[in-house]
């Protein structure tokens, strides 16, 4: 699952945007798994400038594994 949204599928429509809230919705977090989808170039573009700020910023990127900490998003279906 996840708990930090790009919003690349819904109101986001740059790379800045989706910069935005990625960078902000991980912020204060232990734990965050990013929903981004790689269909937009404005969201791919993002990717390399998360990255750069998320390890300025002291957190790792790690692949998702079945030993990763739970995270749900806040939607409810």
């Amino acid at each position: 699952d996840w708990n930090v949204d790009s919003n690349d599928a819904g109101g986001a429509t740059t790379a800045e945007e989706v910069f935005y809230n990625v960078t902000s919705g991980i912020s204060g977090r232990k734990t965050a798994v990013v929903l981004q989808h790689d269909v937009h170039g404005f969201s791919v573009d993002a990717v390399e400038r998360i990255i750069r700020w998320g390890i300025s910023n002291g957190y790792r990127f790690l692949p998702l594994t079945q030993d990763s900490p739970v995270c749900e998003h806040p939607v409810l279906n």
